[in-house]
């Protein structure tokens, strides 16, 4: 086997993750194949009929995402605040980094933290993917468009 025959494998497989989706929609994981999806096809009529749907069903997907996030930091918020009082209440001489260290180092915290920055980068390649299936409906607009021209 061929050193470059690894490097390819190894840049699909790195790509395939990048590009890739896995979401659970009422408990069933589905994978949204970005690398496939994104491209334009030849049937520009098809094309049309289904990317506002594929757009719509992504931008469905970034909305939930971001509400998943929103209450995640609002949970987070209250955890952070409740665990404060906390140690203010119970250290001799609390200061501002007695506190903060004190509540960094519980495992519950890390939890919450760790879940926060999960589901931020969720939204992130959500969103991300919204705008790509926003410049796709776009290139099969103009696609179309030069088909009738010509």
């Amino acid at each position: 086997m061929k050193s470059e025959d690894v490097s390819d494998k190894k840049i699909r497989r790195i790509f395939s993750k990048v590009m890739d989706l896995t979401e659970e929609i009422d408990g069933n994981k589905i994978r949204i194949k970005l690398s496939e999806d994104l491209i334009v096809g030849d049937d520009v009529d098809y094309e049309i009929d289904h990317a506002a749907l594929r757009y719509q069903f992504i931008a469905s997907l970034a909305e939930d995402a971001r509400l998943d996030l929103g209450f995640a930091n609002i949970d987070y918020k209250i955890y952070k605040a409740e665990r404060d009082a906390y140690y203010r209440d119970e250290m001799v001489k609390p200061t501002n980094e007695k506190v903060t260290g004190a509540i960094h180092r519980e495992p519950e915290y890390l939890k919450r933290k760790k879940n926060l920055v999960v589901l931020e980068q969720r939204t992130r390649k959500l969103e991300s993917a919204k705008e790509a299936f926003k410049m796709k409906a776009d290139l099969i607009r103009s696609k179309g468009a030069n088909i009738r021209n010509s």
